[in-house]
């Protein structure tokens, strides 16, 4: 493990899902001392089969290429969320060597939404908005795997009070989302700054990455269903295939979301009453001002 330790990530991009971790893995994989995959969310401490296949693996999948460059990334947000799996898996391959983590936080509201979207896109959700809220309690007992958590998933005060309470808070970036939309130059450099890395070099933060998209197809979308038969077709591509062939069918098949209704205002009434006193947790807990999620 002591020599693995130098080719292993020393940062992880944890979370939250759909609140602009694309973009960050996007910006910083410009800079020249930093390595990011090629392939975004590696997934590796939260994959049973992947962890179980050690850091070796882990190492020649998405690190191959990157001796010598003193910072490497890992953006996989499953990971926020899945404290209970990725926490311990983390403290057993790192022991008390510091490990630095970033987190860009979204409007709860806002997020719920987006990942319902998303949801909806990849053909895993086919229900109603305001149906799939009244099911996910039910679905979270039933199918605690399953990515349709779309309220829960933004009680951060939760999930930030597992991490804070297993790493030492200076170990931990975090920033919001309207924030990196608003001054994006800015807030990379902050990020920047806590990495150590030098915040003289050039980034394009022009670009928008991964926002919610509508389905043209529901017959695509079904490709990225886990049990779908070509699904087996594509684990016998070589794995620098794979991701191609799924951005391209992504291309061929997402267009912007625009086309889907707005969500209800009663909905939004509602979901703002329940994040409220998350919300006020976590501002005490980060000392950080949310007044814009207002």
């Amino acid at each position: 493990m002591e020599s693995n330790y130098n080719k292993l990530p020393n940062f992880f991009i944890i979370g939250a899902a759909k609140s602009g971790t694309s973009s960050i893995f996007s910006y910083l994989r410009q800079h020249p001392q930093i390595y990011m995959p090629s392939e975004k969310e590696t997934h590796f401490f939260r994959n049973e089969s992947k962890f179980q296949r050690g850091t070796s693996y882990y190492i020649n999948k998405y690190y191959r290429g990157s001796e010598g460059i003193p910072f490497r990334g890992d953006a996989s947000p499953s990971y926020l969320h899945r404290y209970d799996v990725v926490i311990p898996r983390l403290k057993s391959v790192y022991g008390e060597r510091p490990i630095k983590f970033i987190i860009c936080l979204r409007d709860p509201v806002e997020r719920a939404f987006s990942h319902y979207l998303h949801a909806v896109a990849s053909a895993r959700e086919h229900e109603t908005f305001e149906r799939a809220l009244e099911l996910e309690e039910a679905r979270r007992q039933e199918m605690p795997g399953a990515w349709v958590h779309y309220a829960s998933d933004g009680f951060y005060d939760d999930q930030l009070n597992a991490w804070l309470s297993a790493f030492p808070r200076s170990q931990f970036h975090v920033l919001l989302t309207e924030a990196l939309a608003k001054n994006p130059k800015e807030e990379i450099a902050k990020v920047l700054f806590f990495l150590g890395a030098d915040m003289n070099s050039e980034i394009d933060t022009s670009g928008r990455w991964n926002p919610s998209k509508r389905a043209r197809s529901r017959t695509l979308s079904s490709l990225y269903k886990p049990d779908h038969p070509l699904r087996r077709l594509l684990a016998l591509m070589p794995d620098e295939m794979r991701p191609w062939l799924r951005k391209a069918i992504r291309r061929a098949n997402f267009t912007s979301s625009t086309a889907y209704p707005p969500m209800m205002p009663q909905t939004r009434e509602r979901l703002r009453s329940l994040f409220e006193p998350h919300n006020r947790a976590l501002a005490a807990m980060l000392d950080i001002d949310l007044s814009v999620w207002q």
